[in-house]
C-alpha cells in the first residue's frame, strides 16, 4: 500500500511522533475492548435482501445482551446463524439472544470449526448460554 504524498517513503531520516495516553475509569475489560473497537472498527451489519422481498427497511438479526462478552464472528449456519463470542473477563458471564428478524426456535453451543455440541433451551423465542471467564464459545441459532 503506498500513498502519494509530499514525504519520500524512502528519505532514510528518523521520524518522530509524540502522543500522550490519557487515564480513564476504571473499566470492565470487556467494557473498553467493546468501547475501543467501536472507534476502530465499527459494527456494521445489515439484513442480506437479495434472499426475498425486503420486510423491513431496517431491523436487526437479533437481540443480544451480551454484557462484557465480545462478538468477533457473526456467519451463516444453515438456516440460521452462527455467533463466536469471547469473554475477556475473569467470571462466567451470561448472554441472552432473543428474537429480532430471525425468532430462534432451536440453538447449540458448537465448537469454534462448527461441530455440533450441547443442545441450548429455547425459551419463548430467547436462547440463555454461559460464557467461561477467559474463553471462546459458539453459538448457533435457528429459526422455527
Amino acid at each position: 500500500n503506498y500513498w502519494s504524498t509530499n514525504l519520500q517513503a524512502d528519505h532514510g531520516e528518523q521520524i518522530r511522533f509524540r502522543f500522550w495516553l490519557l487515564a480513564g475509569e476504571k473499566q470492565p475489560l470487556g467494557t473498553a475492548v467493546q468501547g475501543a473497537l467501536a472507534r476502530v472498527q465499527p459494527l456494521a451489519g445489515h439484513l442480506y435482501a437479495g434472499r426475498g422481498p425486503v420486510r423491513h427497511e431496517a431491523g436487526s438479526l437479533l437481540r443480544a445482551e451480551l454484557g462484557e462478552v465480545l462478538l468477533t464472528r457473526l456467519e451463516p449456519e444453515g438456516k440460521g446463524v452462527a455467533m463466536t463470542l469471547l469473554n475477556p473477563s475473569d467470571k462466567a458471564v451470561e448472554v441472552k439472544l432473543g428474537a429480532g428478524e430471525l425468532r430462534p426456535a432451536r440453538a447449540n453451543r458448537t465448537s469454534l470449526s462448527g461441530e455440533a455440541g450441547e443442545s441450548l433451551p429455547v425459551r419463548d423465542g430467547e436462547v440463555q448460554v454461559s460464557v467461561a471467564p477467559r474463553a471462546w464459545t459458539r453459538v448457533a441459532v435457528y429459526p422455527g
